[in-house]
């Protein structure tokens, strides 16, 4: 089955059965589970889709493709890059957790450089409360 790609992160192919069905291909990294959730939702009847998540993407079997439109109104609002040297990684993603739920960030590390994206941006003092405390003597 050829598979047609109009976005990078973006593919489809068409599914042959009693009803016409696309298979939609969206590279997970920067996108909302809960607005792709209510997206598909509100475009789709209960029954007419299915969604899953398999090597980092999500997988949608609908049937009509989601525009580029949709699936950007689907991304992380903000991409927030802390200076990581004195940050506990563990504090970071509880806070970050705690503030937006699981799944809906997504944190990566790269060379002492924390970059998140999440749906709102974190204050000084959320930031401030995942560094590192140092023992009083």
């Amino acid at each position: 089955m050829p598979i047609r790609s109009f976005i990078s992160s973006l593919r489809f192919k068409w599914r042959r059965g009693s009803v016409s069905r696309v298979e939609q291909v969206i590279d997970r990294s920067d996108i909302d589970p809960a607005k792709l959730a209510r997206t598909v939702k509100a475009k789709f009847r209960q029954g007419e889709y299915t969604v899953t998540l398999r090597q980092g993407r999500y997988i949608l079997v609908i049937p009509k493709p989601l525009s580029s439109k949709e699936i950007n109104a689907c991304r992380y609002k903000w991409e927030m890059i802390i200076d990581g040297r004195d940050i506990d990684p563990v504090k970071l993603a509880n806070t970050v957790r705690e503030k937006f739920g699981t799944g809906r960030f997504s944190i990566t590390l790269s060379q002492d450089t924390y970059i998140l994206k999440i749906p709102k941006l974190l204050s000084l003092g959320e930031i401030d409360g995942c560094r590192f405390t140092r023992a009083q003597n």
